[in-house]
């Protein structure tokens, strides 16, 4: 594999470099050939999936680039991050305080294209539509329209960190799509020992691929990406752990205790554990936004590298009420912990707050918190993504913007169910109870 090492760190408590996989590139025929060597492929577990397709050139013109100002540009995509549980959104307790203050524009009303990872990011990230995509994982799955195709195409320089899952199964789908950034970083999917920076030479996996990770070790490599020189413009993709937990009554709690060391309950809701834990989950998820923005403004303090942050996440979390078929399905990992009748909060429910997510844009230069009602479907992210890269592309439609003044909003939207995989309209699922300290008490709406 062909490895660079970027600029090392300065600053005293980051005493190593970064490693990342770079791509191999053939500018004449414009076609990014990612260095999906062998080795590669042996150290995602043989998965014979993983670099399909990564050789394929894209589909996408660029037909229009509009005069844009911002020379960084940094996606953040959250896990598992049900909107009416941040206080941005009206949620009582103050667990955003970041979002809640900072100035930009907060869609209200943004709602995912499915309800898990792998069946979102496959869709949302690449030109998809309805009769496209009709499975939870399509072997092997790929598109050449993703948007890192359309930053590629549109002449930035590409980052991917993920301390989200890279080399399972299901989610070679997306990552393909990633594999095609100038340079790859699955810091979650990299061997232990790498505690003060990501330092091995190769790309390898973790062998316990359930391992939760900090999302705060990004930071290093993320203060590198925008320090390695370039003359070009950056998009840097970051994909967050976020508030996913695993464990149906538990994993939040254990996420938050294990992976960050502080108080898993430092939020009082009402409801105990699940939702106390959820809660202070999406609280890190807020600090961690915090800190990505003050590194940016750090690197833009002469006002040379002005920013844009694009932040969503991939789904949310519905409530649930345990039944037994639950019980029975989750009785061997779980005993003791999961009960009939009992309340907890998963994905991939029958209910909007599975589907409910934040979608935020903030500018350097933004000066107003505004928050727009247009309910947008994470379907057309394809087409959101050029509207905020400023660009016109012939997949695209300028119609479908996030940066308007004008902003068209969706009808009649479906929504992916998995593991039922099959497609529901978004409009015909019940509003499931946000438990918090108002709904104490209260009648309880949730899916069974």
């Amino acid at each position: 594999m062909k490895v660079m090492k970027l600029t090392a760190l300065c600053s005293a408590l980051l005493l190593a470099s970064v490693t990342w996989a770079q791509a191999n590139t053939n500018e004449s025929a414009g076609v990014y050939k990612k260095a999906c060597t062998p080795e590669l492929i042996q150290a995602a577990k043989s998965n014979a999936d993983l670099c399909y397709g990564v050789n394929t050139a894209s589909d996408i013109q660029i037909t229009k680039k509009n005069d844009d100002k911002y020379k960084i540009k940094v996606v953040i995509i959250g896990e598992s991050t049900n909107k009416n549980y941040m206080n941005t959104y009206g949620y009582p307790l103050e667990n955003t305080p970041f979002l809640s203050s900072v100035n930009g524009r907060f869609f209200n009303n943004f709602i995912s294209a499915a309800s898990n990872t792998v069946p979102t990011l496959t869709r949302a990230l690449a030109k998809n539509d309805l009769n496209t995509i009709t499975q939870h994982h399509e072997k092997p799955y790929y598109n050449n329209n993703s948007v890192v195709d359309l930053a590629n195409k549109a002449g930035y320089e590409t980052y991917y960190i993920g301390n989200n899952g890279s080399f399972g199964d299901d989610e070679i789908g997306f990552t393909n799509y990633f594999l095609k950034a100038n340079y790859f970083l699955p810091v979650r999917d990299s061997k232990p020992g790498f505690d003060n920076l990501f330092v091995q030479e190769k790309v390898v996996v973790d062998d316990n691929v359930n391992k939760l990770t900090n999302d705060f070790k990004m930071l290093p490599a993320f203060k590198a990406a925008l320090n390695n020189p370039s003359d070009k413009e950056k998009v840097i993709f970051v994909h967050m752990w976020g508030p996913h937990h695993d464990g149906w009554p538990k994993g939040a709690c254990e996420l938050v205790k294990n992976n960050y060391n502080i108080n898993p309950e430092q939020f009082d809701t009402g409801w105990g554990s699940i939702a106390n834990c959820y809660v202070s989950a999406i609280k890190l998820s807020d600090d961690f936004i915090g800190d990505i923005y003050s590194i940016l403004q750090e690197n833009n303090k002469n006002g040379d590298n002005p920013f844009s942050i694009l932040y969503f996440s991939d789904h949310g979390q519905g409530l649930v009420k345990a039944n037994k078929q639950h019980v029975k399905a989750l009785e061997a990992e779980y005993k003791g912990y999961i009960k009939e009748g009992n309340l907890y909060l998963r994905h991939g429910q029958l209910v909007k707050g599975a589907y409910q997510v934040p979608l935020v844009v903030i500018n350097s230069d933004d000066t107003k918190r505004e928050f727009r009602d247009e309910t947008l479907s994470e379907w057309n992210l394809f087409d959101y993504f050029a509207s905020w890269l400023g660009v016109e592309t012939n997949l695209t439609s300028p119609a479908k913007s996030i940066v308007a003044e004008t902003i068209t909003p969706e009808k009649d939207i479906d929504v992916f169910v998995f593991p039922r995989d099959e497609f529901v309209k978004y409009d015909s699922l019940p509003q499931d109870t946000v438990l918090s300290p108002a709904t104490v008490n209260t009648q309880v709406v949730a899916d069974n």
